[in-house]
């Protein structure tokens, strides 16, 4: 027994050690810690409407967090919808995380059906159809049934709850839907009856908008395109001046294209498209500009015009990869994002944690063997948490390793096409493509730098792209002693273009390229590779170009979260 009460002191005066070392956590994120719900969500619309995206989703997160930590009073449920929602309009319109959209958007409309947050419902119900318009089972479906049947639920609770704002927008995206297909099933004849009688001198917003569009399709449905085209002009013009109202603008503006479509006047379809694109390119728009590319080049197409139709096929496939690159960009620094929360909410309890300790054994010695008590069984519980977050952390990365992967596979076969049209389009016009760029802006943080540089910024894509193709293929690089000269051998190129390629297109330098490559390949051969199971941390740590196991499990570490020892047993767990 002495034995025990002995070990357990000892464990109290580590405990205290390590809360001693929480001191440093910041206390921006101790004070966001304290903020109610409500002033998060108010500082995340506000960041939102700025454009500040990222510092939106923290405020947005904070509160969502409250719930995954069980630190919420029922009170507190319809703001955690809310942020939950709200994260996955930024996730859908901002990041191109379809995935990660969904899954807010359904936790939320779980949690508000369960909770009977009505209220909550008609807005998630809309997002949700937004989703799966989007995603290659809704926006790329012939059969939009799920959607309309969204939407539906959407608009009937919108009408039962009087909520006209929501029930415009429903309508408006009703109407986007079934404007150009038929059927039973896409017969919104009722629901215009029932939102005209509902608004009727609400016209105003996004109430005017829909308004005008259910006049529109009505014209449209008979045959009156010229009418319904005038109307459509006039609810482009009724859009209001917000961070979202782009989308809705591009929106109408390929119903306009629709209509032309129909009436086969390529030109006008071909001038509104082109209209629609300086809008999204404007607002930098990447999905809709994926898509107007396709539509050009079908167009195109229909008009025998091969050559034009080559051209925006090749900007299709480049926009789409730059669209793929974004998305998987925004997952990396998502992943990074949520690390950093959970890492500064784990300090701020472990801060509170230490305050209420101290008070206790300052006030109440007698009472030490009790705290001892629930120390141990805290230390118990935060292990567990530890061992929890450490599941996420390595599950994430390995998800990320896997989406890298297929991205670089998914480029070589893009980089194949890309060649053979272009090969096809310089045997058609006896000229290599211009290709146009839907990226005006330059790079200004980087020509001070290099402005001396003879270097074009073609030349520089083309010079990154070799690198990359050498970092992804080449065993070399796990050599020690690998360095930027050899890396210029290999690219047939200098080393200060080099080094001016890798700082402009992966904004840093040649090390930190060269090192992210190696812990990736050390986390193939740390998870599971045959060839190196047997291998000790110290030999894989040699095998991949690192002269220490220090220096290669402190890197291992800022980049993955884990510790080398930690991710190996993680991968054998798993």
């Amino acid at each position: 027994m002495a034995n025990f009460f002995l070990s357990t002191f000892m464990l109290l005066l580590m405990s205290i050690a390590s809360h001693a070392a929480a001191n440093d956590v910041s206390d921006e994120f101790y004070r966001l810690r304290n903020i109610d719900n409500k002033t998060l969500l108010d500082k995340g619309y506000k960041c939102i409407m700025e454009a500040k995206c990222d510092s939106s989703m923290i405020y947005y997160s904070m509160v969502v967090n409250r719930y995954y930590d069980n630190s919420y009073a029922k009170k507190d449920l319809p703001d955690i919808i809310k942020a939950m929602q709200n994260l996955g309009i930024i996730y859908m319109a901002f990041s191109y995380d379809y995935k990660k959209s969904y899954e807010y958007l359904l936790e939320a409309k779980e949690l508000a059906e369960r909770t009977k947050s009505y209220e909550k419902l008609p807005n998630i119900y809309n997002c949700i159809a937004n989703i799966l318009q989007l995603s290659k089972e809704g926006g790329n479906s012939k059969d939009a049934t799920e959607v309309i049947s969204m939407l539906r639920k959407s608009f009937n609770m919108s009408l039962k709850l009087k909520d006209y704002q929501t029930l415009a927008i429903a309508m408006n995206n009703l109407v986007t839907i079934c404007f150009e297909k038929k059927g039973k099933a896409y017969n919104i004849s009722r629901e215009i009856k029932a939102f005209r009688k509902a608004c009727a001198g609400k016209g105003k917003g996004e109430i005017l908008q829909a308004f005008f569009i259910c006049s529109a399709y009505e014209a449209y449905r008979q045959k009156d395109n010229a009418k319904a085209i005038s109307v459509l002009e006039q609810a482009i013009n009724t859009v209001d001046d917000n961070p979202f109202a782009y989308r809705g603008m591009l929106s109408l503006q390929g119903l306009v294209t629709r209509i032309y479509l129909d009436a086969k006047q390529y030109d006008k379809a071909i001038a509104s498209i082109n209209k629609a694109i300086d809008i999204a390119r404007k607002n930098n728009c990447l999905d809709f500009i994926n898509t107007l590319y396709h539509d050009l080049s079908d167009i195109y197409k229909e008009m025998g015009n091969q050559t034009l139709a080559t051209k925006w096929e090749l900007e299709y496939l480049r926009s789409n990869e730059k669209l793929r690159g974004e998305g998987q960009l925004s997952s990396v620094k998502n992943v990074k994002l949520m690390r950093e929360l959970n890492k500064a909410n784990e300090q701020v309890r472990e801060l509170s944690a230490k305050r209420r300790l101290q008070n206790i054994l300052f006030y109440c010695v007698l009472a030490v063997m009790a705290i001892i008590g629930g120390l141990l069984y805290w230390i118990y519980r935060a292990n567990r948490k530890i061992r929890s977050n450490n599941r996420h952390l390595y599950r994430n990365y390995v998800e990320m390793l896997g989406k890298e992967e297929q991205a670089r596979i998914q480029r070589e076969i893009n980089e194949k096409r890309i060649a053979d049209l272009e090969a096809q389009f310089r045997d058609t016009q006896g000229v290599t493509p211009n290709p146009v760029s839907d990226n005006v802006e330059a790079e200004t943080t980087q020509k001070v730098k290099y402005q001396n540089s003879r270097m074009t910024v073609d030349d520089t894509k083309e010079l990154y792209s070799a690198v990359v193709n050498i970092m992804e293929s080449s065993p070399e690089i796990y050599r020690l002693g690998f360095n930027v000269e050899r890396l210029s051998e290999l690219v047939h190129s200098r080393p200060r273009y080099v080094s001016q390629a890798i700082n402009q297109e992966y904004g840093s330098n040649f090390n930190t390229l060269l090192n992210e490559y190696r812990i990736k390949e050390a986390c193939c051969r740390l998870g599971g590779n045959p060839d190196y199971v047997n291998m000790t941390i110290e030999g894989i740590a040699e095998s991949v170009g690192f002269k220490s196991r220090t220096s290669f499990g402190a890197l291992f570490k800022s980049i993955t979260g884990l510790s080398p020892s930690a991710y190996q047993k993680m991968s054998r767990m798993e």
